[in-house]
């Protein structure tokens, strides 16, 4: 877990909540979740993000097919990427709504409408669980 982006995330985890609540369920993936999560935390900080995961250079990893584990690689804004400028993250996956996270926060919902109170929780709980599971590839360490 990196200190400076947890500390990002409680100073504007209710922006995240905000943006939450404008999206219907039927447009939610783990991808856009951290993109926007990254976006609303670090990108709107006005804070030097060059050594913090930028929102614009996520990469994922599926290997599985209907399981499995979901690896978000996640560059820095910088012009010229070492192997320091990368992060990375992940959530575990399944194939129904009692082994994944994301179809159990949407089951037995309508897809089209806004999420309701327990599921924008739900929501937010899984972008924290992907920021805090968030550590550099290589380099210092902030553990």
């Amino acid at each position: 877990m990196n200190k400076d982006i947890i500390k990002l995330w409680d100073k504007n985890n209710s922006k995240v909540l905000e943006w939450i609540k404008t999206v219907k369920n039927d447009i939610f993936s783990y991808e856009l979740l951290l993109k926007n999560t990254l976006r609303i935390i670090i990108g709107q900080t006005g804070i030097d993000t060059y050594e913090l995961p930028y929102h614009g250079r996520i990469t994922h990893i599926d290997d599985g097919g209907y399981q499995g584990t979901l690896v978000f690689v996640i560059g820095g804004l910088v012009d010229i990427p070492t192997i320091n400028d990368y992060w990375y993250t992940y959530v575990d996956y399944g194939s129904c709504s009692g082994s994944d996270t994301l179809l159990w926060i949407i089951s037995g919902y309508d897809m089209s409408i806004y999420p309701s109170e327990r599921q924008s929780k739900d929501y937010m709980a899984l972008c924290l669980h992907m920021i805090q599971r968030m550590k550099k590839l290589a380099g210092d360490c902030d553990e």
